[in-house]
């Protein structure tokens, strides 16, 4: 599993109340950083098997979005237990990875 799609405000709930990690990619389709960093999230999502990684699209789901405080794309947000133990915004990849590492 690469990226699962959080097309509505009930599945980011189930996702992110997961006991696992998770990380969700809060983008816009019209995004320029978020296309940009997209293929690095991707070879991400693939060597790192044991965290389950999402994708939520800010202008499908706004008010999930507003909820989590999203003011800047992309913003991706890692999830344990049901709350949210780390945020990174902005395309850096390797602010991503140090969180994963820590809470992993």
């Amino acid at each position: 599993m690469l990226f699962v799609a959080l097309p509505l405000p009930q599945d980011f709930k189930t996702a992110t109340a997961d006991k696992s990690l998770s990380v969700v990619d809060f983008y816009a389709t019209w995004c320029g950083p978020c296309k940009a960093v997209a293929p690095k999230l991707a070879a991400l999502a693939a060597e790192t098997t044991s965290v389950k990684f999402y994708k939520m699209d800010v202008d499908e789901v706004e008010d999930v979005a507003e909820a989590e405080g999203v003011n800047a794309l992309p913003t991706f947000k890692l999830y344990k237990d049901g709350k949210c133990v780390a945020t990174s915004q902005g395309a850096n990849i390797e602010a991503i990875k140090a969180n994963i590492a820590k809470f992993a």
